[in-house]
C-alpha cells in the first residue's frame, strides 16, 4: 500500500517517472534498443503511455494504445460522467483541489501534445460502447496528435464498437489481436515470415542460429541473458506442440517428461538429470507464460519479440 499511495493523486507523476527510469535501465544494460522498443497499455496504463508519449518519444519505436484514458483534466471536470466521480479518490478532484489541477495539467496526455518530429509509430484504440473511457477522449487526442505530427511514422485510430474489455465476439478480439501484431511487426521491422528459434547444442547455451540485434531465444527464460546451466538438446519442437508435454517427478536416470501419444516431440537423449531439470523447468515457465491468453501483455510482446 506504502507503493501505491506514492503513485496516486498529486503523486501520479511517480508512475510516469518509474516507467521512464525503467526505459532507460533497459536501454543502458542492452536488453534492446530505442529502434527495437515499444511500449503498451490499457485505460490508466493507456494514459501512462500517452504521458510517456510526451516526454520521451525519441526513446521507443511504437506505442499501443487500448481505450486510454487521455483526456483526464476534462473528464475529471465533468462529474456527469459515469466514472468520474467514483474515482475521484484515485485522481483527485480538480474542481475542489488547485493543486491537484495543476499536477493533472502536468501529466496530461491530451493537455500536453506538443509539435514534435520524434513522434514514434502510435496506434490508439477506443470502444463505441465504452462506460469508462469514453470513445470522444483517444478521438480528440489523436485529432490532437495529428495536427502536431511532424512526424513520416504511422499514426493510426481505430474505433470499435466495443466495451472497455475490447470486442465480445467470439473471433472479432482475433482480428483486433492480429491488427496489433501487424502494427508492431511493421513498426518494429521485424521479417514478415516467423523465424525458426535457434538451435542449442547439448551443453552449451550459445544458440547456433542468431538474431542481430537481440538476445538469443534459449536465454528467454533467463530474463534475456545466457543461463551458464547446460541445456537439453529437443528434436522437433515448436512452441506450439511443446505445450502438450507433461511433467512428473524425474528419476535417476530417467528424463522426467512424459511425451503425448501421436505427438510429434521426442524425448530427450540425453540421461543427465540435472539436464533434465533444466529441461523441466524451462518447458514450465513456458507454459506458465503462454496460459496468459492471447489478449495478455507477455503474450502480445513475447509473440513480437521471437522475431528478433
Amino acid at each position: 500500500m506504502a507503493w501505491y499511495d506514492e503513485g496516486k493523486l498529486a503523486k501520479k507523476p511517480n508512475t510516469i517517472k518509474d516507467f521512464v527510469r525503467c526505459l532507460h535501465h533497459l536501454i543502458k544494460e542492452g536488453y534492446t534498443t530505442p529502434a527495437q522498443l515499444a511500449i503498451y497499455g490499457r485505460s490508466a496504463g493507456g494514459l501512462l503511455m500517452g504521458a510517456v508519449l510526451n516526454e520521451v518519444p525519441d526513446l521507443i519505436q511504437a506505442c499501443l494504445m487500448e481505450v486510454p484514458f487521455v483526456d483526464v483534466i476534462n473528464t475529471m471536470f465533468d462529474a456527469s460522467l459515469p466514472w468520474t466521480a467514483f474515482e475521484y479518490t484515485e485522481w483527485g478532484n480538480p474542481a475542489a483541489d488547485r493543486t491537484i489541477y495543476d499536477v493533472m495539467r502536468s501529466y496530461c496526455p491530451y493537455t500536453n501534445v506538443a509539435p514534435r518530429e520524434t513522434y514514434p509509430h502510435v496506434m490508439v484504440c477506443g470502444g463505441m460502447n465504452d462506460p469508462r473511457v469514453s470513445f470522444f477522449e483517444p478521438v480528440k487526442f489523436v485529432a490532437k496528435l495529428r495536427h502536431n505530427w511532424q512526424s513520416d511514422n504511422l499514426l493510426l485510430l481505430r474505433i470499435d464498437d466495443a466495451g472497455h474489455g475490447g470486442n465480445s465476439g467470439q473471433y472479432a478480439h482475433l482480428d483486433d489481436l492480429a491488427q496489433e501484431y501487424a502494427f508492431l511487426i511493421y513498426a518494429l521491422g521485424a521479417p514478415l515470415m516467423p523465424v525458426p528459434p535457434p538451435v542449442v547444442a547439448r551443453g552449451d547455451m550459445t544458440p547456433l542460429v542468431s538474431r542481430p540485434g537481440s538476445v538469443a531465444r534459449s536465454a528467454s527464460f533467463a530474463g534475456g541473458r545466457a543461463s551458464p546451466t547446460p541445456a537439453v538438446a529437443l528434436e522437433s519442437v515448436s512452441p506450439r506442440r511443446s505445450r502438450t508435454l507433461s511433467h512428473r517427478r524425474h528419476e535417476p536416470g530417467k528424463m522426467g517428461l512424459d511425451v503425448p501419444r501421436g505427438s510429434a516431440v521426442r524425448r530427450a537423449r540425453s540421461p543427465d538429470p540435472a539436464a533434465a531439470s533444466t529441461a523441466e523447468i524451462d518447458a514450465r515457465e513456458y507454459k506458465s507464460k503462454t496460459a496468459r491468453g492471447d489478449r495478455g501483455v507477455s503474450r502480445v510482446y513475447q509473440w513480437v519479440a521471437n522475431f528478433f
